[in-house]
């Protein structure tokens, strides 16, 4: 159950991460999305 509810956080967190730069882009600030897509 523990795993079960760590797996889903991390799905979370990506899913949020893809949101904000899709956001970044969206404001036309292309090399702060790519910086943060390289880590």
């Amino acid at each position: 159950i523990v795993a079960a509810a760590a797996r889903d956080a991390v799905v979370a967190m990506k899913e949020a991460l893809v949101i904000q730069n899709s956001a970044a882009i969206k404001l036309g600030s292309p090399k702060r999305y790519i910086s943060e897509g390289a880590h």
